[in-house]
């Protein structure tokens, strides 16, 4: 039986890591309400300098990049740690290295999902002050996994300005119906998508080595990359040519994953296996990638709902049915937004994530009328 014993040295490794990780997410939250982000044009100095200028945003803008500096090796040499004491203990090891693109994941995604501040804070206050119910009605992980979605969702709103469908302030991330918005949420979408879906390559390619066919993964997360590029080329129509990355990485990233999807002394059997896989595969990759948009389009149509409640309410007299409409309006575009939490931000670390992983979902025979 595997043992491990958490040293006090590890447990305030840990515990700082924590705390920093506490401090860099309210001073990010700060910079967004302060519209810091840009006081520091250059990086890593501010104006050039290692001190910067006695100007309220700079200095905000300055300590969240402090912040983010000592708070990287914190969690580095926690994790590190970690890992080297309890490495032995496969069947706790292997659900913590999964969970840990799924916790990150799923809070980002629903943030884009919901894409409202108001709704993030809402949350965000019922589940602080209702903590002891809803533990009790949904169990405690679960809880504690939709107060990391309400602060993400809260940040997120804080970025885009918007709360309960009113932009209170000029956004640093505009997202409304105008073309350059749209444009630019499907190229993060996307982006977002390749750097999931090559994560779980590479984590994929950890798990094989020293096996050879770890290089296919390689390859294939390469392959994503230059995958983005197409799609890019037909949703955005943005230029693929050989004066730019993608074809480079098509082929390279092909070559790899052709070659050593299942390596064997006889060359024509070897890519006789990988040219049999790689067509589905290819397609696979193409349409997991363009699967990402749906970030943005659930994103935008929450928006758009929460500004139609708004504009119907103005329009209703006396005040107070007004005021019900409000809060009807607003409630259902919550719940639609939650729903869509498990239809598409679950569903992209469950599907397009593990099927890239390499991860299969096992289960039981549906048998409605068994006893």
């Amino acid at each position: 039986m595997h043992t491990t014993r958490v040293s006090d040295g590890h447990a305030r490794l840990v515990l700082g890591a924590s705390i920093l990780t506490c401090l860099l997410i309210a001073m990010g939250g700060i910079v967004c309400a302060t519209e810091s982000g840009e006081a520091c044009p250059d990086w890593p100095g501010c104006y050039g300098r290692a001190v910067p200028p006695l100007q309220i945003n700079a200095i905000i803008e300055y300590t969240h990049r402090l912040i983010a500096a000592l708070t990287t090796p914190f969690i580095l040499a926690a994790a590190f740690v970690t890992w080297r004491r309890a490495r032995g203990i496969r069947w706790l090891m292997r659900p913590l290295l999964l969970v840990i693109p799924f916790l990150i994941a799923v809070p980002i995604f629903t943030a884009i999902l919901i894409g409202d501040g108001g709704y993030g804070a809402v949350m965000l206050l019922a589940l602080t002050v209702g903590y002891r119910r809803a533990v009790g009605m949904l169990g405690k992980h679960f809880t504690q996994l939709l107060l990391i979605v309400a602060g993400a969702t809260l940040a997120w709103g804080l970025t885009c300005a918007t709360f309960f469908g009113v932009t209170l302030y000029p956004p640093l991330i505009a997202v409304d119906l105008s073309e350059q918005s749209r444009e630019f949420m499907m190229r993060l979408c996307f982006v977002m998508g390749a750097i999931h879906l090559s994560i779980a390559q590479l984590w994929g390619a950890a798990g094989l080595f020293p096996d050879l066919r770890f290089l296919s993964k390689v390859g294939w997360s390469i392959f994503i990359w230059g995958m983005l590029g197409v799609v890019q080329m037909f949703v955005l129509k943005t230029a693929l040519n050989w004066s730019t990355p993608w074809p480079y990485l098509l082929l390279v990233g092909a070559a790899l994953a052709i070659v050593f999807h299942q390596p064997s002394r006889n060359p024509v059997k070897m890519l006789g296996w990988g040219l049999a896989n790689f067509p589905l595969s290819m397609l696979s990759a193409f349409s997991d990638v363009i699967s990402y948009v749906r970030l943005m389009a659930v994103g935008l149509a929450s928006g758009v709902l929460a500004t139609n409640f708004n504009e119907m309410a103005s329009g209703i007299e006396p005040w107070p049915l007004a005021a019900l409409v409000l809060v009807f309006g607003h409630s259902l575009n919550m719940g639609l937004a939650m729903i869509a939490m498990f239809a598409h931000g679950v569903r992209l670390n469950m599907l397009e994530f593990c099927n890239h992983l390499g991860m299969q979902w096992t289960g039981y025979a549906y048998s409605p009328f068994s006893k």
